[in-house]
């Protein structure tokens, strides 16, 4: 498809290449799900986010063809804090499983959120966590997506404010055209 801009000396030609040609990109399908479940996370292991005790927060999408793309959209509510001290972090990492299959870190695995108070006089950060990515996972199974997360030593609790009020951590998919 040839474009051209008119405007006497600025005139711009070309061809659109076919790789954003219209048509290719498009979003397919959106599912999206939440969870205002109190949760506190007392390891510096991984734990799965959850719905309620014992029940891991899951988002599910099927893609029609084994080309198209799957766009990750998190927005979780997460405080960290300690009192008397100066470590407030935490690390957070999305998987995903195809099928009946075990779960796989993306590339999202183990970034490290929260702040560190060098004068240890205690610290509290409230955030939301959304970093967004595209996953290939070249399957027209069903896709799941989980997030994990790990204190470095302080307390981390997931949907609370600091008036311990509670709030909503949500997952949205995109199936993405394959372009």
């Amino acid at each position: 498809m040839a474009i051209t801009r008119l405007g006497g000396a600025n005139a711009i030609t070309g061809t659109i290449p076919t790789s954003v040609a219209p048509g290719k990109g498009k979003v397919l399908q959106v599912v999206s799900n939440g969870t205002r479940y109190y949760q506190t996370f007392g390891s510096t292991s991984y734990t799965d986010m959850e719905t309620s005790s014992g029940v891991t927060f899951e988002s599910a999408i099927t893609p029609s063809t084994t080309s198209n793309k799957i766009f990750i959209m998190p927005n979780i509510n997460v405080r960290a804090y300690d009192s008397n001290a100066n470590e407030s972090r935490y690390k957070i990492k999305a998987q995903y499983k195809v099928g009946s299959g075990s779960y796989t870190d993306t590339v999202l695995e183990s970034i490290q959120m929260g702040v560190y108070d060098y004068g240890a006089h205690g610290i509290l950060i409230s955030q939301m966590y959304s970093n967004n990515y595209l996953l290939s996972p070249n399957t027209t199974d069903e896709v799941k997506i989980k997030f994990q997360l790990a204190k470095n030593a302080s307390t981390v609790n997931l949907n609370t404010n600091p008036t311990n009020t509670d709030s909503l951590s949500t997952v949205t998919l995109m199936e993405i055209q394959a372009w």
